[in-house]
């Protein structure tokens, strides 16, 4: 009897809806931001007023999806800027976001 490895679907980052992203806006305060969307999965110290927001959904062993969102904030905490050029909708499946 041969043995298999089985591999799990795996979902990392922040999922961000376009019903979300629809309420983000420049102006927001990094609280407001934070709330809406969650805390940035990465962090980097030399740009302390940029946040990624990053989505990558990898079913068994090949990358399916990916999404990326760049935030800029002012020196006083206040949302500057959104690229969104790098931000795809996630996809739904089984009736559900993911």
């Amino acid at each position: 009897m041969g043995c298999s490895l089985h591999k799990l679907d795996v979902q990392q980052g922040n999922v961000i809806t376009p019903e979300v992203l629809a309420q983000l806006h420049v102006g927001m305060s990094q609280e407001r931001v934070r709330f809406l969307l969650g805390s940035p999965p990465i962090t980097d110290p030399f740009h302390a007023n940029r946040w990624d927001y990053t989505y990558t959904y990898r079913e068994k062993d090949k990358q399916t999806e990916t999404s990326h969102l760049i935030l800029y904030f002012d020196a006083e905490g206040v949302l500057s800027a959104i690229d969104k050029s790098g931000y795809t909708p996630p996809k739904e499946r089984s009736g559900k976001i993911e």
